[in-house]
């Protein structure tokens, strides 16, 4: 399932950037790319307007899913976007509604503005959650036609902190963005809907993650360092020990090897270009797992429906959760950062035996 997320021409590269990159800092199904804006010319030679786009200011929600009609027709031939992938405009341009977001099939827009006053944080953190949000309510056909969305079920008026909480308020936004949950009729309506608990995992995943980017830490009143961490034998066991949790990270054998992997190259590795890692891989496998099965390692790099890498990357970084706690656990994930996964580790905070 593909998302492309882009931008009217006014919104700066770099706040895409950070949502896109948000976004796609949790593994799954769910897979998001960037596409570049459309120019003002482009849009002013392709969408019909009563006056160039520069000087619009506010749009209809017709005139906005226009204008994500255009971006998909206009990107089509060099992106290959199909009618169920997803395209996200996110814009500066308000909506005759006053509405935070919206979407009509597969096709969403979200107003930018004034996320930093409503949060006190950095404005991915909304903007990415109305994205996830759209696609959740689409994907559970929701109803929020104007005129029948008053008669929704899953449409919470009064804000219980779930996804779908209307916030005629625009201040109470606060409340399920800090919350992260998504309530039990809405689960069930999505899963009924057809949709799979991959699926709904990776983005329930992901609006814990911006609940954690957004609440107050008391790790922003001063620094914390990481602890050193150590791949070493226990007995005949090639095992994961960071400084000062008693018991050793629990990995399985293969995801101890994708991370032993990925501790070995900090700089980071796509997962595109594991199978030209695929030697050191093997190596690093049948050292920690001795009499494995090369199957099992094969599937870890192959691209798309069979692939391991995914159920992997989250089984890592649960037990890493479980194990340190929230505090720690942000320097020891594996995360994707501008496009490969990495660990965001020093090397003078790692030990691996010489062995490996």
């Amino acid at each position: 399932m593909k998302v492309y997320v882009t931008s009217t021409p006014e919104v700066e590269k770099n706040e895409v950037d950070d949502v896109v990159d948000l976004l796609s800092s949790v593994a799954g199904p769910i897979k998001f790319k960037q596409l570049p804006s459309m120019s003002y010319e482009a849009i002013n030679t392709f969408v019909e307007l009563d006056e160039s786009f520069e000087n619009i200011r506010t749009m209809s929600f017709d005139g906005l899913f226009e204008l994500c009609k255009t971006y998909r027709r206009y990107y089509l031939q060099s992106e290959g976007i199909t009618k169920d992938d997803y395209v996200v405009i996110l814009t500066s341009i308000r909506n005759e509604h006053k509405w935070f977001s919206s979407f009509r099939g597969n096709d969403i827009f979200v107003d930018i503005n004034d996320w930093e006053d409503y949060t006190g944080k950095n404005p991915m953190y909304g903007i990415a959650y109305q994205v996830l949000e759209n696609i959740f309510q689409s994907l559970m056909k929701l109803n929020i036609q104007l005129g029948e969305v008053e008669s929704e079920p899953n449409v919470h008026w009064t804000s219980i902190g779930c996804i779908n909480d209307m916030c005629q308020n625009k201040k109470d936004i606060i409340l399920k963005l800090r919350t992260g949950d998504i309530c039990d009729s809405c689960q069930n309506r999505f899963l009924d809907a057809g949709n799979s608990i991959e699926i709904g995992t990776q983005i329930q995943s992901n609006i814990e993650n911006i609940r954690k980017g957004l609440v107050r830490k008391f790790t922003e009143k001063g620094d914390i360092s990481p602890k050193k961490i150590e791949v070493r034998k226990d007995g005949k066991v090639y095992k994961v020990f960071i400084e000062g949790v008693e018991k050793p990270i629990s990995f399985e054998a293969l995801a101890r090897t994708l991370y032993v992997f990925y501790l070995k190259n900090l700089d980071g590795v796509n997962q595109y270009d594991l199978k030209n890692n695929y030697g050191q891989l093997k190596d690093l496998y049948f050292k920690i797992r001795r009499g494995g099965d090369e199957a099992t390692l094969e599937n870890l790099i192959v691209i798309g429906g069979n692939s391991t890498f995914y159920k992997e990357v989250n089984y890592i970084n649960k037990a890493l959760n479980e194990a340190l706690g929230e505090v720690l656990v942000e320097f020891y994930l594996l995360q994707k950062v501008d496009n490969v996964y990495k660990i965001s580790l020093g090397e003078e905070y790692i030990s691996i035996d010489k062995e490996l």
